[in-house]
């Protein structure tokens, strides 16, 4: 069954592969590419390793040409949402409360039968479409906003009526006031939070104060957001090479993957084969 899986995409592949152009499937084989994603990715580890794997292993078992999907949780969120606009003290680098909140979460997209489906099998039992797993990942902060926001706008106008404030702490309370009350939707009233779709990570950094959330599609050898700084010039990471983009899969951070889900078996097969291919460096 693997191997005429393995010809029937294989068709598709030679036509994609000069551009990388995403190989698109059937429902049924992109069902069945789905199930064999090893399930041991979900249970330790960072999305990006996850994510990273399955692009690679999904490439060289069945020449699967994927996508990434990312998306980036602005500080304004972790702040507002997942801390409930709690700060933390920190004392020689200890600092209590500890804060919630992600930086970002990132999962391989697929082209089935024309549309775009997230392959996230740590959050899903099987493929979804690209808008259901970006509603999925906003939905708990939607239903957290639609329950507090009334109230953190009473509150922050009383916080602005301080007279000991500075004018980064007002600056802040401002952000946080015409976010909040610019995500009221006027029909309904209730809260909605949209995450804009963006090229470039800069986007997403140079809005940390004043959105929620972005989105940002990318091509599958990405890793993880910071890696993000090799396609986009202006990231604020000055030791990431710049505007350098990748063209294959990297051999260190292949290792490093395995290494973070704990998957020690795939680790040692991999290194096994590795001769057998040729893998940009790290």
């Amino acid at each position: 069954m693997k191997f005429i899986l393995f010809v029937f995409v294989s068709l598709f592949h030679q036509f994609a592969i000069a551009n990388m152009q995403p190989t698109i499937l059937s429902k049924d084989v992109a069902v069945h590419v789905f199930q064999e994603m090893n399930d041991e990715y979900t249970k330790i580890g960072q999305s990006a390793d996850s994510a990273y794997l399955w692009a690679y292993e999904m490439n060289r078992s069945f020449r699967i040409n994927s996508e990434k999907i990312f998306i980036h949780y602005t500080e304004a969120f972790n702040h507002i949402i997942a801390n409930k606009r709690k700060t933390s003290k920190c004392f020689h680098q200890i600092c209590f409360p500890k804060l919630k909140g992600w930086e970002y979460h990132v999962a391989n997209l697929v082209k089935v039968e024309g549309e775009k489906m997230a392959f996230d099998k740590t959050y899903f039992s099987e493929p979804i479409t690209q808008s259901e797993w970006i509603s999925e990942f906003i939905k708990d902060g939607e239903d957290f906003l639609n329950e507090v926001g009334d109230q953190y706008i009473e509150d922050i106008l009383v916080e602005l009526n301080s007279p000991i404030l500075t004018d980064n702490e007002r600056q802040k309370l401002e952000g946080e006031l015409n976010l909040i009350k610019s995500s009221k939707n006027p029909v309904t009233g209730s809260y909605e939070i949209k995450c804009k779709m963006v090229q470039e990570v800069e986007t997403h950094f140079s809005e940390e104060q004043t959105a929620w959330c972005h989105t940002q599609i990318t091509d599958m050898y990405v890793w993880n957001q910071r890696d993000l700084a090799k396609y986009d010039p202006y990231h604020p990471y000055p030791d990431a090479p710049k505007n350098v983009k990748k063209t294959d899969f990297k051999k260190g951070i292949l290792k490093s993957a395995y290494k973070n889900v704990g998957n020690l078996y795939n680790l040692t097969e991999w290194l096994e084969k590795i001769a057998l291919e040729t893998f940009s460096n790290f």
